[in-house]
């Protein structure tokens, strides 16, 4: 499954969307996956704390079933 960049009124550009850890423990995911997911970004590797993730940042960092679940939350949260 492969997310892609639709447009129409109530679409949203994956550069517009920024995915949370809470965004990825709502989806579904680990807690304990998300946490090892964030702590192992190189942003947070070299002591900055990310806050959010663009989603097309996101998935060209890791493209799997986990992020996008993460990715279709965000986005369905932030079009409600």
């Amino acid at each position: 499954m492969k997310l892609q960049q639709v447009s129409g009124p109530r679409s949203t550009r994956l550069s517009k969307v920024f995915v949370t850890k809470a965004d990825s423990v709502s989806a579904g995911n680990y807690p304990a996956g998300t946490s090892h997911f964030y702590n192992n970004l190189d942003l947070v590797k070299k002591g900055f704390r990310v806050r959010a993730l663009r989603a097309d940042v996101l998935m060209s960092i890791c493209n799997n079933v986990y992020t996008q679940r993460a990715v279709k939350y965000a986005t369905t949260r932030q079009l409600a």
